[in-house]
């Protein structure tokens, strides 16, 4: 889904949803810093509220590979599942490049 297509079904315009997208892209790579020391730790519950709250964001811009990554880590952390976070995160970190270069193509 492109920048123009969210603005469409969000019924936003074009410059609102880029503003938005930027703030989320922002929000989310601070957040995949953040989640480093969490994983070092087993912070089980940090790892789970940091998903959370991407997944969240994500949902409300309707950025449903984000959601559907963020939703696996975060059922993961809740069973504190001795998953591969990082390989995880590295696939939340694609999406939101990928999300980024769309941005800037529009």
């Amino acid at each position: 889904m492109n920048m123009q297509q969210i603005a469409d079904i969000l019924e936003f315009d074009l410059e609102d949803v880029e503003m938005l997208v930027d703030l989320f892209l922002n929000d989310a790579k601070s957040s995949l810093e953040n989640v480093n020391n969490a994983i070092e730790r087993d912070d089980f519950e940090q790892i789970k509220h940091i998903a959370h709250g991407i997944k969240g964001s994500a949902s409300n811009l309707m950025l449903d590979d984000i959601v559907e990554i963020a939703l696996q880590i975060e059922q993961l952390s809740k069973s504190e599942s001795d998953a591969d976070y990082r390989s995880l995160f590295k696939k939340l970190e694609t999406q939101l490049n990928t999300l980024e270069d769309m941005k800037v193509t529009t």
